[in-house]
């Protein structure tokens, strides 16, 4: 079978997109053969498009260990140009059918290869129960997490999927190939959890790394960059307008602590398409 892909990048953070609507596959299957890097395509995840009964679309992410996660920030802005390029978008505004619910996105700009797009993220969540399985977490930044003869102070945030946020001096010098899969797989989260350790720059500026759950250390998470600047406003360690600088790009991030409402400005680049027999 001959299978048609679009490859796009959210600030580094690489996606495979397909078309399956009114069709059927293993996705998980799919993603494992197709993200391998070196061996098929390469990629941090698998982005499909289905048809959804609540939303203009459907967007499914399958990470590339076949993990499916809740939501995908950098993901879902490829998605949008992926729908764009294909030529259904009729407008500027797009309902998107997620895990973590519908979401909309907008499109603020177009070139020929890289597309702004503004993503309503919905709300941050927190809850008082540590460890939980629905990581509807304490807002209280004051939890410790030990690893090995570390300990680290983190705030728990939800963006539909789950983040443990660790502020440090220096984001650089933190080994997080050793100490990324010993948080993401903790007792005190019995799903996994987005690790994300954060260097605050200025109030509106933040420096940011991240272990996300099932790929690894990648180039950019966008949910990530949000649970960043959501634990920085209620640590009092940035403002509510942020700029995430990632190893990949950079994203601008709003949050009102009024409402726990997150919005999200970043690019979506296509890299290129083709088929692949599979």
């Amino acid at each position: 079978m001959d299978l048609s892909f679009n490859k796009y990048h959210g600030c580094g953070n690489d996606f495979i997109c397909v078309d399956f609507r009114g069709k059927d596959a293993d996705f998980v299957s799919l993603a494992k053969q197709l993200c391998r890097r070196n061996f098929s395509i390469g990629a941090d995840g698998l982005i499909v498009l289905l048809d959804s009964t609540v939303a203009q679309y459907q967007m499914l992410v399958v990470n590339a260990d076949g993990s499916i996660p809740e939501m995908c920030g950098n993901g879902l802005r490829c998605f949008v140009a992926y729908v764009s390029d294909l030529g259904l978008a009729r407008s500027a505004v797009l309902t998107i059918e997620t895990g973590a619910g519908v979401l909309e996105a907008s499109i603020q700009s177009n070139s020929s290869s890289s597309m702004m797009v503004l993503v309503d993220m919905g709300h941050a969540y927190f809850n008082d129960r540590l460890p939980s399985n629905d990581f509807l977490l304490s807002n209280v930044p004051g939890h410790v997490i030990s690893i090995g003869s570390q300990s680290f102070q983190f705030t728990p945030v939800s963006m539909g999927n789950p983040h443990c946020v660790i502020f440090v001096s220096d984001v650089d010098a933190i080994d997080l190939q050793s100490v990324g899969p010993l948080i993401e797989t903790h007792p005190y989260f019995p799903n996994r959890v987005n690790v994300e350790f954060v260097q605050v720059i200025a109030n509106d500026h933040l420096k940011m790394r991240v272990w996300e759950r099932g790929v690894g250390e990648t180039n950019a998470c966008g949910t990530g960059a949000c649970a960043s600047v959501v634990a920085g406003v209620l640590s009092k360690k940035c403002d509510a307008n942020a700029r995430v600088d990632l190893l990949g790009g950079s994203l601008d991030i709003s949050f009102s602590s009024e409402t726990c409402h997150v919005e999200m400005i970043g690019p979506a680049t296509f890299v290129f398409s083709s088929k692949i027999i599979i």
